[in-house]
C-alpha cells in the first residue's frame, strides 16, 4: 500500500467528502458523504464480522478496509441473504434537487485529499474560498480551492503534457512514484505534494470532461 503523507489524518466515517456523478448536483459533484456496508449482492442490512468501526480512525485504516472490500475479504452476515461477504459503498449525503429531495447515490467516490475549507486559504489565490471543501496536496498540506484548481488543471493541459513537464503558473502534471501514473503537484515544489488520486482530478473538473479531454492525455504522457 503506498505511503502517503496523510495516511494518519483522522477521519469522521459519517463526515467524509466524495465524488458523486449523480445529475442532481448540477455540476457541483464535490458533496458530503458517509461509509455504509453492503453484502455482495447490494443488501445494506449487514452485520460486521471481524472489524471494528470504532477502530477506523485514519485513512490508512479506511485504505486497509477497502482493500479487503475489493479482494473480497471483508466478511458481514446479511439479514436478508445469508452472504457473508461484504463490501464498501461510499454514499451522498446532503445533495438535494430542486424538489428538495436528498440524493441517496451509494455508487461515489471517496476523496480522501478533500476537506472542509473553513479557517483555510487557497495556496493557488492567496485568498479564502466561499467553496464548503477544499483540496489539500500531500506532505506539504496546502489547499486548492474548487475553481481555482480546475482553472489550473485546464490550464496545464493546453500547455501539453509532454513527459508531465507542462503547466501553468507551477502547476503541473508530474510522475507521482506513490501510484505510478502522472498526478496533479503542487505549485511548491515539494517532493510528493501531489493529489495522488485521479478521482480528485474528475472531480474538479467533471466526469464528462475528464472523459473527453483529460483521460486520454494522461494515458498517452510519458511517465518519464
Amino acid at each position: 500500500m503506498a505511503q502517503f503523507g496523510y495516511s494518519k489524518q483522522e477521519i469522521n466515517l459519517e463526515k467524509l467528502w466524495v465524488h458523486c456523478s449523480s445529475e442532481i448536483h448540477a455540476g457541483h459533484a464535490v458533496q458530503p458523504g458517509a461509509l455504509r456496508f453492503e453484502c455482495a449482492q447490494g443488501h445494506g442490512g449487514v452485520l460486521l464480522r471481524d472489524v471494528r468501526l470504532d477502530a477506523i480512525t485514519s485513512v490508512r485504516d479506511l485504505m486497509v478496509l477497502m482493500a479487503m472490500s475489493d479482494m473480497s475479504d471483508l466478511k458481514v452476515e446479511c439479514f436478508l441473504c445469508g452472504i457473508t461477504t461484504g463490501k464498501v459503498v461510499f454514499k451522498c449525503q446532503y445533495g438535494t434537487d430542486s424538489s428538495g429531495s436528498v440524493c441517496k447515490n451509494t455508487s461515489c467516490r471517496w476523496l480522501p485529499q478533500v476537506f472542509p475549507s473553513e479557517g483555510l486559504t487557497c495556496f493557488l489565490s492567496g485568498q479564502a474560498t466561499t467553496d464548503r471543501h477544499m483540496f489539500r496536496f500531500d506532505r506539504c498540506g496546502h489547499c486548492a480551492c474548487h475553481e481555482e484548481l480546475e482553472d489550473r488543471i485546464y490550464s496545464a493541459l493546453d500547455e501539453g503534457l509532454a513527459g508531465g513537464s507542462g503547466g501553468a503558473e507551477g502547476v503541473r502534471f508530474l510522475p507521482d512514484a506513490e501510484v505510478g501514473q502522472l498526478a496533479v503537484a503542487c505549485p511548491c515544489g515539494r517532493p510528493g505534494a501531489f493529489l495522488h488520486d485521479v478521482e480528485h482530478v474528475k472531480a474538479a473538473v467533471g466526469t464528462e470532461t475528464f472523459n473527453e479531454e483529460v483521460a486520454s492525455v494522461l494515458a498517452t504522457a510519458r511517465l518519464s
